[in-house]
């Protein structure tokens, strides 16, 4: 629980990166309104902007440009294609048509990888006509940028992190009914009523199915249990257990109540490791002048649902990166304040993202502050990730072989 309230402290709030004078330049047509050169003049200026942002970044401004050009003009060509071949566009006349294809291209540009969204705010300075050319729009803005979302953007083109990529995912689920007998439900024997609800959760999983998982199949845990055979070497387990409870039934009422909960968990079938786990809340559920040939029906739709936003959460869980992660020990010391290490541990995070990295204190003293790193990164490229630091002239920093130390100047 720590970790997860530290982790949820770090992102409640952005670090920003201050951009000053980020320059954007339109030749303006005739037919653009001023809604639009602004419109476009702010853009172009924030392209500048998060240029700028990757180079204070240490990144590789170049590499994500070019990627992020053809893959733009790709989207271009396709949404230009696709409007050239409307029967409305081919009866405009020439002038028209470019008119449209230029306010389609920036329509494009502007929602294209939504950058838009790593601005926090920004000022504009000025607005002016070039003195060479009437027709050239020069805007000069002050941009602050949110560091980890323009991080994530990086990588979302320059690396692709490999997500996990696995044979099959088997569901095993079974059932404890308490108090009754499935009979009383309306059905002949206990299989009517589970292959239902079966059936549909196998279904659901299928057609939300990650695309990184081949195959999906219902198996139970005890065909499968302590085996190393090479079929479930890279496979997974979802293992899901409904716990049904009779509170009350009153036949002459037509009232019957239970008690629902369902719990389960996400195994590594060859490592043997429970990757994750979830359980709803207990929920009471009375039934009421219900007969006998709709009551299975109801109660087993209750329970394909009860899960659902969980199942979601599994799906979310298997389409994560797939990093193994290393524990590192940070030791700070003489630090004048605590805001000190924690814009140091914000950068580490946005400047990190690639690797995963995530934090955690470990112990704090009047001497030392000590901070657990996690992260996909070998020590050599952690300390690379140190040394891109805006604030690295401020402290050194001592690889004492079981730990990173970083002391203030």
């Amino acid at each position: 629980m720590k970790l997860i309230l530290i982790f949820c402290l770090f992102f409640n709030f952005t670090y920003a990166l201050d951009i000053k004078s980020a320059t954007g330049s339109l030749f303006v047509h005739q037919k653009d309104s001023e809604a639009f050169i602004k419109e476009s003049l702010l853009h172009s200026s924030f392209i500048n902007a998060i240029k700028k942002g990757f180079k204070k970044q240490g990144l590789s401004v170049d590499e994500f440009w070019q990627k992020y050009k053809t893959s733009l003009d790709e989207r271009i060509q396709e949404s230009v294609k696709n409007l050239q071949e409307q029967e409305s566009f081919q009866k405009l006349d020439d002038e028209e048509k470019r008119y449209k294809i230029r306010s389609l291209k920036f329509k494009v540009k502007k929602s294209f990888l939504s950058l838009n969204s790593t601005i926090t705010s920004y000022s504009i300075k000025s607005i002016t006509i070039s003195p060479r050319n009437p027709n050239l729009r020069i805007m000069k803005v002050d941009v602050k940028l949110d560091e980890i979302v323009l991080t994530k953007k990086y990588f979302s083109l320059v690396k692709k992190i490999i997500k996990s990529s696995y044979d099959s995912l088997y569901l095993d689920i079974s059932y404890t009914n308490y108090k009754f007998d499935f009979t009383q439900l309306g059905v002949s024997n206990e299989s009517d009523f589970t292959s239902v609800v079966d059936s549909h959760w196998l279904s659901w999983f299928e057609k939300y199915k990650t695309d990184n998982i081949l195959k999906i199949e219902s198996k139970k845990i005890s065909d499968i249990q302590n085996t190393k055979s090479q079929e479930y070497s890279n496979s997974l387990l979802l293992k899901v257990d409904v716990d049904m409870r009779k509170i009350d039934f009153n036949d002459d009422l037509q009232k019957y109540t239970f008690a629902f909960t369902i719990s389960g968990y996400l195994m590594d079938i060859y490592q043997n490791k429970v990757l994750t786990s979830f359980s709803t809340n207990k929920e009471i559920k009375t039934y009421t002048n219900v007969s006998k040939d709709r009551f299975s029906s109801l109660v087993a739709n209750y329970i394909y649902r009860q899960p659902m936003s969980k199942f979601g959460d599994i799906k979310n869980y298997l389409n994560k990166p797939k990093q193994l992660l290393s524990r590192y020990k940070v030791v700070f010391e003489n630090y004048k304040s605590i805001k000190q290490i924690e814009q140091i541990e914000k950068q580490l995070i946005s400047l990190g993202y690639e690797y995963g990295l995530t934090s955690n204190t470990s112990s704090l003293t009047q001497l030392s502050y000590v901070l657990d790193i996690y992260c996909s990164a070998n020590k050599k490229q952690l300390v690379e990730v140190f040394n891109r630091l805006r604030d690295r002239k401020k402290f050194d920093l001592i690889d004492m072989v079981d730990t990173l130390s970083v002391k203030f100047k």
